[in-house]
């Protein structure tokens, strides 16, 4: 719980910085890329450990930051991780961070379930019709669940739209009841 609280700060901090830099979107890639890097590798136990002596962690991942070609106020971000002992909360850091960072730039994730996958104009005017409900830009995710009957189940944030056949069925019953 704490660990959230304490991630959720490091978020807010580094879009303070990337608003700065005109870099929200950027950062937020070099963030998701340094966090793929070190999840799918030892890296991650590596630089999180605090059995590894600081200036130790703080050498591999200047090493590593010497051949990107990150933004230096991140690189520092990074380093300043290390430094606190807070590379552990990296992967939390970075849901944080693309929760913040939506936000900001006024998006909201759009997750569209349906027994088989639909076609792109159906996606398309879904979420054109979502961005023209909300005000906000749309991202769209598509998710099949076999288990649907037919029709579309959309979930925005904690706000479920939902438009299967199921549910209308279960209407259907409700009102003959």
């Amino acid at each position: 719980m704490i660990e959230n609280v304490i991630a959720k700060r490091y978020a807010r901090a580094l879009i303070a910085l990337a608003k700065e830099e005109s870099g929200i979107d950027a950062f937020g890639e070099q963030l998701k890329s340094f966090k793929n890097l070190c999840v799918e590798s030892d890296l991650f136990d590596t630089l999180s450990n605090s059995g590894y002596d600081i200036s130790a962690r703080l050498s591999i991942v200047n090493e590593i930051l010497g051949k990107s070609d990150f933004h230096e106020h991140f690189k520092n971000f990074l380093r300043l991780l290390i430094r606190k002992g807070r590379m552990g909360l990296l992967v939390e850091i970075n849901d944080e961070y693309v929760s913040f960072s939506h936000e900001e730039l006024n998006r909201r994730v759009m997750t569209v379930v349906s027994a088989v996958d639909l076609s792109d104009d159906i996606y398309n005017e879904l979420t054109q019709h979502f961005c023209e409900k909300t005000g906000k830009e749309m991202i769209l995710r598509k998710k099949v669940d076999a288990e649907l009957l037919g029709g579309a189940r959309v979930h925005i944030g904690d706000q479920v739209f939902d438009y299967t056949i199921r549910k209308q069925l279960n209407d259907i019953k409700s009102q003959m009841a």
